[in-house]
This record gives structure tokens, C-alpha cells and sequence, in this order.
């Protein structure tokens, strides 16, 4: 590759990926699982009553920022936010996972 060829990946040895079931109270016997709009969630949410929940951006807004998994602001004031597209799965999917920033 440094030299400017192509790289093979060989993933034949690597060992079967196993199934994590959730423990959801939300999980559907079909395993399906509902998600929440923004606003739904912010009623479904339960706090101490000293917290204020705001929705900052949701799916709607923003539809490459799917399943969000980790966020951070930068010393520009910018939020950046790693979404995974096939979150909770263990492998990665580069061609949909995003790495955006508002």
C-alpha cells in the first residue's frame, strides 16, 4: 500500500460474530426494537426533577446522525459526533459510519 498497491483483507479466520440480545424493557418479541423521536424520548425520560432535558438535534435534523454513539465539542465550539450506522453490532461498516460535526 505504500508503495501505492492495493491491500487484501483476509477474514476468513476471524471467529463467528455472536448475537447480544437486550435487556430493553422496550425490546419487541419479534425482535424489533422502537425508537423514539426526540420529543418522545424527552417525555419517556426520568430524571431526579433537577435536571432540564433539551433537544439539541435528532435524527430529523440531522438524518446522517443516526445512532449516535459518542460526541465531543473542540476548542472552536463545534460538536462533533461519531454515529454508527449498524450500532449495537460489533463490526464495523466504514462505507456508513459518520464522523460530522454541527
Amino acid at each position: 500500500m505504500a508503495q501505492g498497491g492495493e491491500a487484501k483483507v483476509d477474514d476468513s479466520n476471524l471467529p463467528k460474530i455472536k448475537e447480544v440480545k437486550t435487556k430493553s424493557h422496550r425490546h419487541q418479541s419479534d425482535a424489533s426494537h422502537p425508537f423514539l423521536s426526540g420529543e418522545e424520548a424527552i417525555k419517556a425520560h426520568e430524571s431526579s426533577g433537577r435536571l432540564q432535558v433539551t433537544l439539541f438535534a435528532s435524527e430529523e435534523q440531522f438524518p446522517e446522525l443516526v445512532k449516535p454513539v459518542q460526541m465531543n465539542w473542540d476548542t472552536k465550539g463545534r460538536l462533533w459526533v461519531s454515529a454508527w450506522m449498524n450500532y449495537p453490532q460489533r463490526h464495523p461498516d466504514a462505507r456508513r459510519d459518520k464522523l460530522r460535526h454541527l
